[in-house]
């Protein structure tokens, strides 16, 4: 017997290597996850392509894996109703953030890195790509996550 349609969801949702990232791009590989996401209990997204250079296959999965670590997040603690994810090109290198109307956070407070483990994910995926991630959040006010990496990686993706 095969696994059933929630077993299915739940897999796709986690799935750190998604076949259309390879084969489709990144945002063809985030409007598939997106609409995963939404039937699962997530928020309302929007997402903004603006990429003129499609990243390459490593860049890809890097971009991809931070973007869905950041709607998880959004999904487990922002109690948020909208999210928009938004992605171009910016200083020889592929740009995003992905921000939501939820209840926001203290960043840089002891309670902010408890269960946000996802957050410190993030950011050493970004690292390891030779750039850079930030964390926008006030309470209240929902939180933005903005992330960079260079055109050229040169980072094992796995």
């Amino acid at each position: 017997a095969g696994a059933g349609p929630a077993a299915r969801g739940r897999r796709r949702l986690v799935d750190p290597h998604p076949r259309a990232v390879e084969t489709e791009g990144l945002a063809a590989a985030l409007n598939g996850y997106l609409k995963n996401f939404a039937g699962a209990g997530g928020p309302v997204c929007e997402l903004q392509d603006e990429l003129v250079i499609e990243p390459d296959s490593a860049a890809r999965v890097i971009l991809f894996r931070i973007t869905q670590e950041a709607l998880v997040n959004v999904r487990k603690h922002a109690r948020a109703g909208h999210a928009r994810i938004k992605l171009w090109n910016q200083d020889h290198g592929f740009a995003g953030s992905v921000s939501d109307d939820g209840v926001g956070f203290e960043p840089g407070t002891s309670d902010s890195g408890h269960g946000h483990l996802g957050l410190t994910t993030m950011q050493e995926r970004a690292s390891q790509a030779r750039g850079w991630l930030r964390v926008e959040s006030k309470p209240g006010e929902g939180t933005e996550i903005q992330f960079w990496i260079p055109e050229s990686s040169d980072v094992d993706a796995a």
